[in-house]
């Protein structure tokens, strides 16, 4: 990739970090309203009358039902109408699904509904946040950014869910809603596309083709490499999308459960260190990958080093808090290296092709996720005892440690199974230097 003309001039240097970091700012708040139904997990269970965690499951999985689809198409949007147009319209579409599960009352369809919209905004983000990295920013800053826009993410969902957790869930569903019309007049006077002279302007240069998007869509997916590296990105996101949005906390508390019924808020804390290990994990690796010169080498000590270590905390008896919240933490840490699967395909793609390659392997990262949690809640519920417990004044399902290994087990297998699916998964530094 080959940068545009006034790259260097100072005022574009900044100006393109000010518009690459608030589009980071939406993706920050996407993450915000996708981890929603994990941290007022109890309130949904009371007000749409749910009895298994499969049903609690699907409202979760709605989300991603709305964003994986999506993906095969926000790329090829992207390219042809600009990063601006897409972010406002997914900004809007994120609104009126916040409006919508805000007033969805005891109606669960609403709330499915309106997760599905959420996740169709949500959908435009990270593409539309690289393709601005890739269009102003330097590409040696590359990598770095994908991290760092990863981290704005985990710094959401880190202190969100702890807040989210001590306020009232009407609280929190409406300020999901503010927050988004604050952002609004943002995105509109603040972005800005950049032509190939460097001039700025509302929208990218040339017109779209339909023959384009489906030469595009058959090149990508008979592409060995691409759908290497969205499988084993989906992989390593899960530790997100199955534990730290939604599973870790239960996990915990069986685990822990005096500490559960004694210090509860204790369990939300140790839960996020997920969260906290990315945070750290993806900038570093960002950095990681330019200072050894190699995708692939961090990909594989990142794998093995997080099966070994979920292995470790789903199967050795006897962790201590302090042992769970390191081992989480360093969970989080080395899966963080899954924004190298991007930098390996933006390796190698033209400029002008980022965003719809960026999709189709979100797309693959999403399909792993949207395939993996309701087959994790399903064994859960299969596994069940018959045990209910009051929760906030209602009957739940009380699920066993045993249930929670047998469910989580999928994990490290589909960790082992990346860890192979790295060994046909080409080095793609050299490519990109030119070398």
């Amino acid at each position: 990739m080959q940068n545009s003309p006034g790259v260097g001039n100072k005022r574009y240097f900044i100006l393109g970090w000010l518009i690459c970091s608030l589009a980071a700012v939406f993706y920050c708040y996407e993450y915000l309203l996708r981890i929603i139904p994990g941290a007022l997990q109890v309130h949904l269970f009371r007000v749409y009358h749910l009895t298994s965690m499969h049903q609690f499951g699907w409202l979760a999985t709605a989300y991603l039902i709305g964003y994986t689809p999506l993906q095969l198409f926000v790329g090829y949007w992207t390219d042809n109408y600009g990063s601006r147009k897409m972010l406002i319209l997914a900004l809007l579409l994120c609104l009126l699904g916040s409006f919508m599960f805000m007033y969805s009352a005891q109606e669960f369809w609403v709330a499915i509904m309106a997760r599905l919209l959420i996740g169709a905004g949500s959908a435009f983000a990270f593409v539309a946040v690289l393709r601005l990295a890739a269009i102003w920013l330097d590409e040696k800053y590359f990598s770095f950014f994908v991290g760092l826009t990863t981290a704005m993410g985990m710094v959401g969902a880190a202190f969100g869910y702890s807040i989210m957790r001590s306020v009232s869930a009407d609280t929190v569903v409406a300020s999901s809603v503010y927050f988004g019309c604050i952002l609004l007049p943002l995105f509109f006077f603040i972005l800005k596309e950049k032509s190939a002279v460097g001039r700025l302007t509302n929208t990218p240069s040339g017109a779209p083709q339909v023959e384009s998007f489906w030469l595009n869509m058959q090149r990508l997916f008979t592409n060995k490499q691409v759908l290497l590296a969205g499988t084993i990105g989906g992989i390593l996101f899960l530790s997100l999308a199955v534990m730290a949005d939604n599973l870790a906390p239960l996990f915990v508390q069986a685990l822990f459960p005096v500490l559960s019924v004694k210090h509860p808020s204790t369990i939300v804390e140790i839960s996020r260190t997920i969260y906290f290990g990315w945070l750290v994990g993806a900038p570093l690796a960002g950095w990681l990958t330019e200072l050894f010169k190699s995708r692939r080498l961090l990909l594989i000590v990142g794998v093995l080093c997080s099966a070994i270590i979920f292995s470790v905390l789903l199967f050795l008896p006897g962790l201590s808090v302090s042992t769970v919240s390191v081992l989480l933490f360093l969970f989080g840490l080395f899966s963080s290296v899954e924004i190298l699967c991007f930098t390996v395909i933006s390796d190698q793609v033209e400029k002008k092709n980022v965003a719809i390659s960026m999709s189709v392997v979100t797309f693959v990262v999403m399909l792993v996720s949207t395939a993996v949690l309701p087959l994790v809640t399903y064994l859960l519920d299969a596994e069940w005892s018959g045990v209910r417990g009051v929760v906030a004044g209602k009957m739940h399902r009380i699920y066993s440690l045993h249930a929670y290994h047998v469910a989580l087990s999928i994990v490290p297998i589909l960790y082992v199974c990346a860890l192979l699916l790295l060994l046909f998964l080409k080095e793609s530094h050299r490519e990109r230097r030119g070398e």
